[in-house]
């Protein structure tokens, strides 16, 4: 009989762990899952002491641009691009190619 009532408190404990671990990882998933890495897309450092334009053009898997892009930079600045929408929500598996 107590045997009986270990089991069942053994199977109700691990139960509400399991909906505890889901219930704490799920704002963490989800919004990964909806809108991809939060890393930039792309950032370009100027470490020198000059100014200087970068082109940027990205291209997706059917050479596809994505972005066509010219941007200035100050000497010793930084620019990051946020992802584009289109590649937020994709659900398939895309390639980007920088050239």
């Amino acid at each position: 009989m107590a045997s009986s009532a270990r089991k069942k408190f053994i199977i109700i404990g691990f139960l509400l762990m399991t909906v505890l671990l889901i219930y704490i990882s799920l704002p963490i998933i989800i919004p990964f899952i909806f809108t991809g890495s939060t890393a930039p897309f792309f950032v370009i450092h100027n470490d020198d002491r000059k100014s200087h334009e970068a082109a940027v053009e990205v291209f997706d898997q059917n050479n596809k641009s994505v972005i066509n892009e010219t941007y200035s930079l100050e000497p010793k600045s930084d620019f990051s691009q946020s992802r584009p929408l289109s590649l937020k929500l994709s659900w398939e598996k895309k390639s980007i190619y920088l050239r």
